[in-house]
This record gives structure tokens, sequence and C-alpha cells, in this order.
């Protein structure tokens, strides 16, 4: 078990790594943490566990989605500064137009 939560994390850590929008990053969420997402497919499994596994299998699994929503947060704010971001080849020295009809 702890195998497959080794795996969903490093490849849920590439995902979030690679959504360049916010919209891309909602849906590595969903497919991460969603109702019908990995981590959730993997929670079903729970009962087929031996009884003194599944609190350990438990905690990986919180600990696993709370590190999942905190780097998709700051996933998210990168992305979002990186919107807001002026680029560097815009020139701020260079005069506006006047309003018409002014």
């Amino acid at each position: 078990m702890r195998d497959k939560f080794s795996s969903l994390r490093a490849s849920g850590e590439e995902k979030i790594a690679k959504a360049r929008t916010a919209a891309e990053l909602q849906d590595v969420k969903a497919s991460l943490v969603g109702r019908h997402g990995a981590l959730t497919d993997i929670l079903k499994e729970i009962p087929k566990a031996d009884i003194s596994e599944r609190p350990e299998i438990g905690r990986l699994a919180n600990e696993l989605k709370e590190y999942f929503l905190r780097i998709i947060e700051e996933r998210n704010e990168a992305i979002q500064l990186a919107a807001n971001a002026v680029s560097e080849s815009f020139d701020l020295t260079v005069p506006g137009r006047a309003p018409h009809g002014g």
C-alpha cells in the first residue's frame, strides 16, 4: 500500500507542476483528491486491507491529501502571480493615448 501512496505522490507532484492555468490545476486537483480521484480509489481498498493496517492507511491518505492541497494552493498562487505580472518587454515610459471625446 505504501508503494501506491508513493507512486501517487510522485505522479501528483508532476501533474501539479505541469499545470499552466487555474483551470488545468482545478482538473488536476479533482483527479487527485476529488470524489472520483486517485486518492479516493485507494481509500476504497481499505476494507480489503488487514485490520491492523487500516489506521496507518488512513493516516497516510490524510497526510497525502493535505500535502496535495497545500502544493496545489502554492501552485495556484504562482499561476496567479504569473498571470498578473507585467512582461519585461512592456515599456512603462511610453505615453498612453488621450481618452476619446475629451
